[in-house]
């Protein structure tokens, strides 16, 4: 990612004119990406096949990305649930084991008297 960038950094005129320059920029106000979205009329006259190809692998990344964030965020959300039902489980046994310590505590200070 880090060499695409390079070039499309470096090869401004080139990117302008094929189609991965319609990639989306890192931040949307770039005037540079701006430019290029503006002037898609050449990419839809001279690469119309490779645009639309661009196009359609850019949104099955996209659909995937967005199934694994789905997906990433559905197994978050049960370990988060199940570690809650651990610390209530462990909380209530803590509380069960303070109740008999204190119970053997009133034992004892029975059996001292």
């Amino acid at each position: 990612m880090k060499a695409l960038t390079k070039f499309c950094a470096d090869q401004f005129w080139t990117v302008s004119v094929a189609p991965i320059g319609l990639f989306p920029a890192k931040h949307p106000n770039d005037p540079r990406w701006r430019s290029r979205i503006n002037d898609t009329g050449y990419l839809a006259t001279f690469h119309a096949a490779d645009t639309i190809t661009m196009a359609v692998r850019c949104m099955n990344a996209l659909y995937r990305l967005q199934t694994l964030q789905s997906s990433a965020l559905a197994q978050t959300t049960i370990l988060a649930q199940t570690n809650h039902e651990l610390v209530q489980m462990r909380d209530t046994q803590i509380q069960e084991f303070n109740e008999e310590v204190d119970q053997r505590d009133t034992q004892l200070d029975q059996f001292q008297d």
